[in-house]
């Protein structure tokens, strides 16, 4: 299995996915560490890897435990630029001990960069590194999720809300690509992190269960209920084109409980807003929502990717129905 992503010229890796896969079989979300075993699998990973700008990304890694195996990265320079980004001071130290001969040091507040000099003169040249990575990110999602009829300039009438919006997001293409999909569940893990005190994934109790509205919903609401250890709640079919098929939902809502809303798309919030409604009725609350893309900014429903971020790359509008 590969563990990086491609687009253009540019390869991108999360420690963080690597640590999840190669854990599965123990509580894999308390360990924030890239042991020995990990950092192997990066290095031959990426040794058939060439003329490449590698982004090698270490969010949500606290500390590498291997003993100068991170200077393996020196092969992978040979014939790439090379890019560490999001180290904490503890992950600085080991790659400046191991790399220092090779990788140059550079500081972005409390993260840390590395790169090779060929790659610091692209991010003299891109401004800064946290410009590279979105355009990367957003390069990615947008070359995946953007329908083929955009350039038709069709208007998709939307079930959830019952706007037109062109071009149609496919969020659907996410589960053609495993290794993409993957990727966007364990990001979407990550933003549970922000409705916690403690931002991290093994102590995760400012809510109690998941809940989702729509069958896409459903399947990521259910993978990553997997990988949280909570439970989810099925509100399928809510919205204003569609209404809830199982008249014993309110004897599945438990009283006074937390929530949070998973969902593939927010377009207008209609259904966070129906889903909150149906929770307050019967007694819970809704504390928030994540999802892959957002339209409108809601301050509740944290995103992976906001298309205002975007607005040249997918040229997304958003048009009301008259019925």
């Amino acid at each position: 299995m590969s563990y990086y992503h491609q687009i253009n010229d540019f390869v991108y890796l999360p420690t963080a996915v690597v640590i999840m896969e190669m854990n599965r079989a123990y509580d894999y979300f308390s360990l924030h560490y890239l042991g020995e075993k990990e950092v192997d699998v990066i290095l031959k990973d990426l040794d058939s890897v060439t003329n490449k700008k590698i982004i090698i990304d270490f969010a949500h890694t606290e500390s590498i435990l291997a003993s100068r195996r991170m200077g393996g990265l020196e092969k992978v320079t040979k014939n790439n630029q090379l890019f560490l980004i999001n180290l904490t001071e503890r992950c600085a130290k080991v790659i400046e001990h191991d790399c220092g001969t090779f990788l140059t040091r550079k500081s972005s507040g409390d993260k840390f960069t590395f790169c090779t000099s060929k790659s610091d003169f692209f991010l003299k040249k891109t401004q800064n590194i946290e410009k590279l990575f979105s355009y990367v990110l957003s390069s990615l999602l947008v070359s995946y999720l953007s329908d083929d009829r955009i350039s038709e300039k069709i208007w998709e009438k939307l079930p959830s809300s019952g706007v037109k919006v062109s071009p149609y997001i496919n969020l659907k293409r996410l589960y053609e690509n495993s290794k993409l999909f993957s990727y966007v569940c364990y990001q979407l893990c990550f933003l549970t992190t922000e409705f916690s005190e403690s931002k991290r994934l093994d102590d995760i109790n400012d809510f109690d269960e998941l809940v989702c509205v729509s069958y896409a919903g459903a399947v990521l609401a259910t993978e990553i209920g997997r990988l949280l250890n909570k439970k989810v709640l099925y509100l399928m079919n809510l919205g204003p084109m569609s209404t809830l098929k199982d008249r014993n939902i309110a004897n599945k809502i438990h009283k006074n409980k937390k929530y949070l809303f998973v969902a593939d798309m927010s377009c207008m919030g209609t259904e966070y807003k129906l889903a909150k409604a149906i929770l307050h009725v019967n007694r819970a609350s809704l504390i928030g929502g994540i999802t892959v893309v957002r339209y409108q900014k809601i301050d509740e429903i944290k995103p992976i990717l906001d298309v205002s971020d975007y607005k040249e790359q997918f040229n997304y509008r958003v048009e009301i129905t008259e019925n």
